[in-house]
Order: structure tokens, then sequence, then C-alpha cells
């Protein structure tokens, strides 16, 4: 990641189609075979891989590092082939949220601060059990009017742990009419995901008669699960699941501008991609409250990114890079609210839904001291992320798409983290066979707003061949 990409080297065009010109085609094309076949075959091994492995979006955004993010970029050496493969490993060792407000919260805080039981019983579809239920417990009172914002109210905690393996595999290839390198690489994500030491703390005062009725439901957590499961058929228990995530196709290109009339800039690299996102991992489990989808929940993906690095003299490098990921419509059957007040984790009612996902927008700045001796590197980098809010549109007229909409999770989101990571790029001078190159990196989330955020380590080992 951390080596600097060799001059590209300007082609010299033959006005003749001489026999060495020839010769020199004919060595080209018998190289560029074999390119194409070191291609395919990675393509085949990788694919094969798919079937067992993943990736991971949770009832809320995570700041776990895409297949693409740019501090996983890994900058091929050319002097060795054109293939390379590797993998990325991140582990958490914590997790916390930030809700609305930017305030740093439990991770089942960042859309409300409690879950209201009451509301969830409102306007039930197609679920008489649900209305007898109510009807019984507010006998003498009207409807809403018995949440008086503590009543019926339960704090519910927890935490998360994530381990995630991306494994890559690129192939590159170069255009006689367009300068730099391009590669095809295809990402496979894995990861192993829980939610896990959920507790629950009832409200509930025992004040009065209402208080009681109420109680009676919340303030046994065994009982106050069983009747949501059914209710609902809502599984208010921890969740665990390793399995495959969204397969990711990516076409890169790089080219590096060489600064020669410059007194301290050395050379200006510009890259670009274009990706592709499989929904090959599994959808959320919508009977499951804490459940997260091994990737983008059904939907396809399109990640654009441009970037600019510049290297000066002084062993001194500084870059940015912007991405924009666009999602398509996707359509699954989905838990929604039917009544203003009903909170994130308490939703009994599910039906097919459309989501329209907003644009989801990523900035990435660093510093680097690259090649400070023997190939060493250290970086310092900033990560901003966000999404416009998303849409729900119910297939059918059971759900009031006003109410629908109102539900916090579907508003915009943002994060950011800190990342510092040391890199090592095996130098020319050993002439190995191959070329290695080793990164660690720590991340630390500094900020956000609804979204569950975990510090994390890890690392990543490539090979250039």
């Amino acid at each position: 990641m951390a080596r600097a990409q060799q001059p590209f080297a300007p082609m010299e065009v033959p006005q003749a189609a001489s026999p060495k010109h020839r010769e020199g085609t004919e060595w080209r094309g018998a190289k560029e075979r074999t390119v194409f076949m070191k291609v395919k075959t990675i393509k085949i091994v990788v694919l094969l891989m798919v079937l067992g492995q993943c990736r991971l979006m949770a009832f809320a955004p995570i700041n776990f590092f895409p297949p693409y993010d740019p501090h996983l970029r890994l900058v091929h050496d050319a002097r060795y082939g054109h293939c390379m493969v590797g993998t990325n490993v991140e582990c958490a060792y914590g997790s916390y949220g930030f809700n609305k407000a930017g305030e740093k919260v439990n991770i089942l805080h960042i859309y409300e601060p409690n879950q209201a039981v009451i509301p969830m019983l409102m306007q039930p579809v197609n679920n008489p059990a649900a209305v007898e239920f109510l009807n019984a417990i507010t006998s003498a009172n009207s409807g809403p009017a018995l949440d008086n914002g503590v009543r019926g109210h339960i704090v519910m905690g927890g935490k998360a742990r994530m381990t995630d393996v991306t494994l890559q595999a690129r192939g590159g290839f170069s255009i006689d009419l367009f300068p730099g390198n391009i590669g095809l690489s295809i990402m496979v994500p894995v990861r192993h995901a829980r939610v896990h030491e959920i507790c629950f703390n009832d409200l509930t005062q025992s004040s009065n008669a209402a208080d009681l009725d109420i109680k009676a439901l919340t303030g046994n957590e065994a009982v106050f699960k069983s009747k949501v499961k059914e209710l609902g058929n809502l599984d208010l228990n921890a969740w665990c699941a390793t399995g495959v995530g969204d397969v990711v196709i990516m076409l890169d290109w790089s080219h590096n501008f060489l600064q020669q009339n410059k007194r301290d800039l050395k050379s200006v690299e510009l890259n670009a991609k274009l990706g592709l996102s499989c929904p090959s991992g599994r959808k959320k489990d919508e009977d499951k409250a804490f459940s997260l989808a091994l990737g983008n929940d059904g939907a396809w993906a399109l990640p654009f990114g441009l970037g600019m690095r510049l290297d000066f003299y002084g062993h001194v490098r500084v870059g940015i890079d912007a991405e924009v990921t666009f999602l398509f419509d996707s359509t699954k059957e989905r838990r929604m609210k039917t009544a203003e007040h009903q909170t994130a984790f308490l939703l009994l009612n599910k039906e097919l839904a459309t989501m329209s996902h907003g644009v989801e927008w990523k900035f990435y700045l660093y510093g680097e001291g690259y090649d400070l001796g023997d190939g060493f590197s250290i970086r310092t980098a900033y990560e901003y992320c966000k999404q416009d809010g998303d849409t729900l549109i119910p297939k059918s007229d059971n759900f009031n798409v006003g109410i629908v909409n109102s539900a916090s999770w579907l508003r915009a989101w943002s994060m950011h983290d800190l990342i510092v990571s040391a890199h090592y790029d095996c130098p020319p001078k050993y002439h190995w066979p191959v070329s290695p190159q080793v990164s660690f990196y720590a991340k630390f989330p500094v900020g956000g707003r609804r979204s569950l955020m975990m510090p994390t380590i890890g690392g990543q080992v490539a090979i250039n061949f």
C-alpha cells in the first residue's frame, strides 16, 4: 500500500512494421495471453472461495472497512508480474454508538434511549391477537394515553463484536493508447459477527393499577420476550452468525506523473476505480431484532472513487480520496412502523416493501512518511463517511407511508475515524521472486450520528507475482 508506484515509461510507436517490430508485437501478444491465463486462474480460485465467506450491514451502519476502502488499497508492483493476491483482517475490541445528537451511547440507544411497549401494540396489521391484548391492558385507559413516557418503557443494552477477513485477487493489464496501470480485482469479505450481552431494565413504576397492568408484562424479561414472540414472531435474544458477504468486482486505474521541474514535488499519482457489489450475502433476518445482514441486505451497489497522491522529496507523501456509492432499490419483507411512537426494536408488523437507498459519500485524507528505511512507511489518516436518508415504500395499503418513513433509522447518518498504520514493502535490492507487502493499522472512532462504531485493529498481507 505504501509502495511508490513506478513511473510509466512512454511507449515509442514505430513508423513502419519492421521485422524487429513484428517480433516485439508477437512477444507482447504472448505475454498478454500469459497474463490473461493468470488472471483467469486467480478468478476461478477466488470464486471457489466465495462458497464459504461474508460482509455485513447492521440495524445501524458500522464503521468496518468495506473491501474497496481507500485505506485498503494495495499498490501493485509491476516489476514482479501482473498479478497480486492478498487479504485484510480487521478485529473489533469494543463497541458503542452515536445517536442523532452525536452523543456517545450504548449500541441499542442509537435511535432511542429506550423502547416503548404500548405503542408497539398500536395499529396492528392482520394481528387480532395484538388487538385483543391491547384491549385487555387498556381497559381503564384509552390507547396512547396509557403511555406516560415511563410506563411500558424498557431500557435495552448490549454489545457487538466482529472479525472481518477480506480476500482479494487482482490481475493487471495495460492498453497501449491509454497510459497507466489498469487492474481488475475480485474481493470476497468474510465475517463473524455477534450482538450479545443483551440486558433489559423496566422503567415502569408500581404507583397505580395501570402501572401494575403493564408491569405484569414488562417486569419479567422471560415473560416479555415470550409475549413479543407470540404477538409478532419477533426474537429479542442475542444473535451470532458467520457467512458469505457481498462479493465485489472492481476495475481500477492509476498513473504516476513525474514532476521533473518542481523543486519539492517529486511526483503526482492519479487513480480511479469503478466497481460492482453483488448481493451474495445473507439478508437481515427480520424475525430477529438484533440480527445483521451480511452485506447490503439484498441491494446491488456501484462504488466509484477518485484519488490523488503527492510525493515530495524528503520521504513525505499526502493524499486525498473521494468515493461515492450508489445502491439500487431492493424489495423484501421488512418490519415497519404502524404508529408514530413505535421504536426500533419493538415492531410487530412486517410486509413486503421497497427500500430506496440514499447515496453514500466517503472522504479519506492522509499524510505519510514513506520509504523511511528498508521499505518501511508510517501513515496517519482521517476518514469521513455519510449517507443520505433512505425511503421505504410499502407494497400494500396496510401501512401509512408517512408513518413508516418517520422512523429514525431511515434518516441520514455519518461516521468519523482516525487511522494510524505502518507498512512494509519488500525493497528491490533483495531480488526475491515475489514481492510481499505487509501493513498493520488501528482505527479510532471520533464521532458520528446514528452509527455503530467500533475501535479496531487489523492488517494486510499481499504478494505480487
